[in-house]
């Protein structure tokens, strides 16, 4: 929030320079993604102006953000962040004017956010519909790296967990090559934790990185709306202890078959327990948590 009571100075300052008749060189308007997505973090925090058209391709619930593809790339709009600024002049817009589909012109100022650059918006107005982006394949090096930050991409892995979380959401944890991948999913109806862990599918979503306190990215996470974004490519099996058996000593052993991430089935005596979060196995000598 400290950060965010700077910002609103310089953006009370930019507005104030632009009312005096721009006697202040003022900065070039940018108005391409490409622009404010290739801006340093200190440069996006110089609320400096923004003014394109594109289309929204994903809403949060309560429209406090959306992310806005202008043909080429997509960043994220801080609709809430531009209120708490005291920068937003467009009333109280509908929800038609900023759903998934709705092609907007917008008109703003750059921000850093937590991660990546963002439009804090002024102002923006419906002008018509148009299509979502079709999702891309993206290397997991450029997911790692953080680099495809609100893109719309594809991803394919081996479902860990699926879990209903608070609200009516559902969020699933995947590895996709190799390694671990979050999806958030605004919606719950039609998942269920039975058919989908252990399944092998496709996600549509929206780059979210995990990032941490020094807005570096630690984990890939997607954002998604709900099943109509999934496409189940081998379910689970009917009974999950039909799955392979191995001794509890040798559940990564070599194989010529890379299915490292489905389920193994092992057995051995629970010598430790806390309810609810683990326990530990014993079998002979090898113990496991």
């Amino acid at each position: 929030m400290r950060f965010y009571r700077i910002q609103r100075l310089c953006v009370s300052l930019a507005l104030l320079c632009g009312s005096a008749g721009r006697s202040i060189a003022s900065p070039e308007v940018l108005t391409r993604v490409e622009q404010i997505r290739s801006l340093t973090r200190e440069q996006s925090a110089g609320a400096l102006p923004v003014k394109l058209r594109g289309t929204v391709v994903y809403k949060a619930r309560g429209g406090r953000a959306f992310i806005l593809h202008d043909g080429a790339e997509s960043l994220s709009v801080h609709l809430f962040r531009a209120k708490e600024l005291g920068v937003w002049k467009g009333g109280r817009p509908r929800e038609t004017e900023s759903e998934v589909g709705a092609v907007i012109e917008i008109e703003g100022v750059t921000g850093p956010a937590g991660y990546s650059p963002v439009i804090v918006p002024t102002r923006f107005r419906r002008v018509g519909s148009g299509p979502l982006p079709e999702p891309r394949r993206i290397p997991m090096e450029r997911l790692l790296s953080g680099s495809e930050a609100s893109q719309r991409v594809l991803v394919e892995g081996v479902v860990q967990r699926s879990v209903p979380v608070d609200d009516g959401k559902w969020t699933m944890s995947l590895m996709v090559d190799g390694h671990p991948c979050d999806v958030d999913f605004q919606s719950a109806e039609g998942f269920s934790s039975s058919a989908t862990v252990d399944s092998r599918i496709q996600i549509r979503g929206f780059c979210s990185p995990v990032f941490n306190l020094r807005a570096e990215s630690t984990r890939v996470r997607l954002n998604a709306w709900g099943k109509d974004d999934v496409t189940v490519i081998e379910p689970p099996p009917a009974d999950p202890f039909a799955a392979v058996h191995l001794p509890l000593n040798g559940l990564l052993p070599f194989s010529r078959v890379p299915d490292r991430f489905h389920r193994k089935v092992t057995q051995g005596l629970v010598n430790f327990a806390i309810p609810g979060r683990f326990f530990f196995l014993q079998e002979g000598p090898h113990g496991l948590r």
